[in-house]
């Protein structure tokens, strides 16, 4: 007679089956449920870390953050596996009014469209003053900041009058010319090349082998962007006036010293600069500041 399977044996022997399935894969079914493990907590840990980050951009106004530099967290839920920290962060932005000026995110701090800009006048140079027409209602400069402009190139010019008479009665060379090229050249006196070489009329060093503290590089590493140093501003007038008794200018002292206008046309024509409105300039400030005062 055979015997029948009670439900206890047959529990036996499922029980039996599964044990000796775990023995033959158990290293497999370690390996998917750690898999398993890691994608639970980091979905969990993404969950509060875009939390705080939502709450830390909206309290944090008083300094612009940006997003660009954060590592890539991307949402991995199970309702939607594509959602990201990008459009996640563009919701909330919108439901705290928050604005994004580009791709990347970045909370703009709204108090900035109030703080005041700069002084503006610090974008123009003070010879602007002379040559710029209209400059207060044209770029919105205040008339005192234009008037600075103006009284520093007045200063200037009482500075240097006497220097340029003097190597204009040495070398024949207009005053006024003389004065309006080291206006132009140094921007009164402004510009780096004036304040840190004494160089004020963009004199360009053309040896090829230097002393040191002989020339100095503003701009380019080229060595036609090397600029002489001088010892003090007379060094760089007289240099100036030896220049233009070179055989280039030579021609010009034919013109005498009342003949700015000629002077000035002549100097962009032998190359002096290559600005096509070099002339025009020179005789603006001339008139302008009447520096033909100075031309006897």
């Amino acid at each position: 007679m055979l015997k029948k399977n009670t439900p206890r044996k047959k529990m036996k022997s499922q029980f039996l089956e599964i044990y000796e399935y775990i023995q033959k894969n158990w290293f497999w079914m370690l390996i998917v449920s750690g898999f398993f493990y890691l994608g639970m907590t980091k979905n969990i840990s993404v969950h509060i870390s875009m939390q705080n980050d939502v709450q830390t951009a909206s309290n944090s106004l008083a300094q612009p953050v940006s997003l660009q530099n954060k590592s890539a967290r991307t949402e991995f839920s199970v309702a939607n596996p594509f959602y990201s920290v990008k459009n996640f962060f563009t919701e909330k932005s919108k439901e705290k009014g928050i604005t994004k000026s580009d791709t990347n995110l970045k909370i703009i701090n709204p108090i900035d469209k109030a703080t005041p800009k700069s002084n503006r006048a610090n974008d123009f140079s003070n010879i602007s003053s002379i040559l710029a027409t209209d400059l207060s209602r044209r770029y919105g400069l205040t008339t005192s900041e234009v008037d600075n402009k103006k009284q520093t190139c007045l200063n200037y010019i009482r500075r240097f009058s006497n220097v340029a008479v003097a190597e204009m009665n040495k070398f024949g060379i207009p005053a006024s010319i003389t004065l309006a090229q080291a206006l132009l050249e140094s921007d009164a006196g402004g510009s780096q090349l004036a304040q840190k070489n004494d160089n004020h009329f963009g004199i360009k060093c053309f040896e090829r082998n230097c002393k040191k503290g002989h020339c100095a590089n503003f701009s380019d590493d080229t060595h036609k962007d090397f600029f002489r140093k001088y010892n003090n501003a007379w060094e760089s007038f007289r240099a100036h006036s030896h220049l233009l008794k070179s055989k280039r200018y030579q021609h010009l002292h034919l013109l005498g010293t009342k003949n700015y206008k000629k002077w000035a046309h002549g100097l962009q024509k032998a190359g002096y600069a290559t600005d096509q409105k070099y002339a025009d300039k020179l005789i603006n400030i001339i008139e302008k500041m009447e520096l033909y005062r100075y031309d006897i």
